[in-house]
């Protein structure tokens, strides 16, 4: 949707640059514009005669020498609600005084607590101090006392270090534990556990050592017991990809690799949650989904 302007012509895709542009016409109509157009593509602004492509950024410079001062501070506003709203505050310079101890605060929430435990029988001399009754912490007032108790007050979870003051916010915490995915390696072998790969790898080449085929390249000594798996394997030192996807022609070394990537096409997702609506592409796809439930 556009939206053109009667008078210029111009058009605009945007709503509000539209009703901005239709107030600049009638600021022009109801007062002197404060700028003089020079040509078809050039306007000057008689305060400082700098000069600009079109009106409608000549208007906009104006708003410049057009500003509202405050006459108590250096605030500066180009509109009058902004600076009625201004106005209401209190001058920065004001201090609260409290009439019991004569002590004066800047900020009116500091003030109003300080009030709050003259109010729950508080008294503080020059040398007074509060303490912490589980840890023996001293403190120069009893407002500092209040916010160091929310401390041992604190609900911690179970499962991880996380801490809050809130039992609604732990409610809704959910413990990293949960979410951090372990990868768990299984040998084919005698079903030993390995938490990383590279411990994995090893733990094979313990069963490898019996083979009758070995690798013929240089410094490789992994062993294998059918030649299929020898053929499957060189692949790595020769870096051959025989296999191309027919749909975008892209190439993989292993033919279990490109029947992987081929579901990204076919949108295919085999491995399925049992316990939501969950399906995903790979087997490790889904274990993540599952160490999140």
């Amino acid at each position: 949707e556009k939206f053109g302007c009667e008078t210029c012509g111009k058009v605009f895709k945007v709503r509000s640059l539209y009703y901005s542009h239709m107030e600049d016409h009638k600021n022009f109509k109801l007062k002197k514009p404060g700028f003089t157009q020079v040509d078809d593509t050039k306007y000057r602004c008689n305060t400082c005669d700098r000069e600009f492509a079109t009106q409608t950024s000549v208007l906009y410079h104006l708003r410049i020498h057009n500003r509202l001062r405050c006459l108590n501070c250096n605030f500066v506003c180009s509109k009058k609600k902004v600076m009625d709203k201004h106005s209401t505050l209190p001058p920065q310079d004001e201090k609260y005084t409290c009439k019991t101890c004569k002590k004066d605060f800047k900020v009116k929430s500091l003030y109003q607590s300080h009030i709050q435990d003259h109010e729950k029988g508080f008294t503080q001399s020059d040398t007074a101090t509060y303490s912490c009754d589980m840890c023996d912490r001293e403190f120069a007032t009893p407002t500092a006392v209040m916010y160091h108790l929310r401390i041992h007050k604190m609900l911690r979870c179970p499962k991880c270090k996380f801490s809050c003051s809130k039992k609604k916010v732990l409610d809704k915490h959910v413990c990293r534990s949960k979410r951090v995915y372990r990868w768990t390696g299984y040998c084919q072998t005698c079903s030993a556990t390995f938490s990383t790969r590279p411990q994995l790898n090893k733990h094979y080449s313990q069963h490898r050592d019996h083979l009758p085929i070995a690798c013929p390249w240089d410094g490789c000594t992994i062993r294998f017991e059918h030649l299929y798996d020898l053929t499957k394997h060189q692949v790595v030192h020769t870096g051959e990809t025989r296999y191309i996807c027919e749909y975008c022609g892209q190439r993989f070394k292993h033919v279990q690799n490109l029947k992987v990537h081929i579901r990204i096409h076919t949108d295919e997702k085999p491995f399925k949650c049992d316990k939501c609506d969950y399906s995903g592409r790979q087997k490790h796809a889904l274990d993540y989904h599952n160490s999140r439930h």
